[in-house]
C-alpha cells in the first residue's frame, strides 16, 4: 500500500478528539459537584424538619398549659447545629405554636429556616356547645 493512501488518525486529530471530551467531561464533573452540594443542603433541611417535627410531638405530649414560647440557641443533632425556636400566640383557647429550626451551617439555601405552625386548643367546651 503507497504511503499516501494510509488511513487513520493523525496526532493532531486525536488532540482535537481529547479536548473535546475533556471539555464535555468537565461539563460533567461541575455537575457532579452542583447536585453534591444540593444534596447535602437538602440532608440538613431534612434534618431540620425531623428537629421541628420532634418539637411538635414534645407540645402534644404535654398539657395545654404547658405550651410555651421558647429559643434554644444551639441543637446539636446528627452533627449539625440548628437554632430552634418556639413562639406561641394565645387567642382564648386556642394557641398557635409556631416552630422555626434554622441551620447554622451549609450554603445558603440550607440555611433557609424550617418552619411549622400548628393549633392546639385547650380541654374547655366552646360557646358551640352552649
Amino acid at each position: 500500500m503507497p504511503a499516501g493512501r494510509a488511513r487513520g488518525f493523525t496526532l493532531i486529530e486525536t488532540v482535537i478528539a481529547m479536548l473535546v471530551i475533556m471539555i464535555a467531561l468537565l461539563g460533567l464533573a461541575s455537575l457532579f459537584v452542583y447536585g453534591i452540594g444540593y444534596n447535602s443542603a437538602a440532608h440538613v433541611r431534612t434534618i431540620a424538619m425531623a428537629l421541628a417535627q420532634q418539637r411538635m410531638e414534645r407540645l402534644r405530649e404535654g398539657t395545654f398549659d404547658e405550651v410555651l414560647a421558647s429559643n434554644e440557641a444551639d441543637v446539636e443533632s446528627a452533627g449539625y447545629h440548628f437554632t430552634v425556636s418556639m413562639a406561641v400566640a394565645a387567642s382564648g383557647n386556642l394557641r398557635t405554636v409556631t416552630v422555626t429550626v434554622t441551620p447554622k451551617a451549609g450554603s445558603a439555601w440550607a440555611r433557609q429556616p424550617v418552619i411549622l405552625v400548628t393549633q392546639r386548643a385547650g380541654t374547655g367546651t366552646g360557646t358551640y356547645f352552649q
